[in-house]
């Protein structure tokens, strides 16, 4: 390499920083459903994790809340897409916080569904400490055989759902459970 070319080539580290910034911020947007498991950003800022099939789920916890409910949304039984739950929690008489955190999010983000939540965390990076040993909402809302009613919460230590309910069926607001949310760019 000649002299020319060496100062040359330090002239551009000079100003690279500021367009390499450009180039990692667009390698690591979160438009590549590919590839799952890769951590990205998107325009708004949010990290996230892809999880499959376009759907991505923040890569940390948004929020430790209070279920907020005491009774049973009607509606908001979509065990598949939290989608089809955000009209009957928007519509809903009580505060709902986890679905309101998400929602606040905009651009999309959403509280996600029962299954969309366990899948999500089945395609996370197991050392993803800001989401491992925890409990999080979902925005599915269920009714056993029984007429029980309950909001379904998911543990990810065990990978198991459990009802979150007490023994009048009335939902318990005395433990603080996690929020992630979704987005699905498909």
């Amino acid at each position: 390499m000649s002299l020319k070319s060496y100062v040359y080539a330090l002239s551009l580290v000079a100003i690279l920083p500021f367009a390499s910034v450009s180039a990692a911020s667009d390698a690591g947007a979160c438009t590549d459903t590919t590839e799952k498991k890769q951590l990205c950003e998107f325009e708004d800022g949010v990290s996230a994790y892809h999880v499959g099939e376009g759907l991505f789920v923040t890569s940390d916890s948004q929020g430790d809340v209070k279920i907020g409910v005491t009774k049973f949304i009607r509606d908001a039984n979509d065990e598949v897409d939290g989608r089809n739950n955000i009209d009957a929690m928007a519509a809903h008489e009580e505060s709902y916080p986890a679905f309101e955190i998400c929602q606040s999010m905009g651009n999309g983000w959403y509280l996600p569904a029962a299954r969309e939540i366990r899948s999500a965390f089945m395609n996370v990076p197991r050392r993803t400490e800001e989401l491992t040993d925890k409990r999080f909402l979902t925005s599915t809302f269920i009714q056993d055989g029984f007429g029980t009613q309950s909001v379904t919460a998911l543990d990810t230590r065990s990978r198991h759902f459990f009802p979150v309910l007490n023994s009048d069926g009335l939902i318990v607001n005395d433990m603080d459970y996690q929020v992630a949310c979704v987005r699905n760019i498909n």
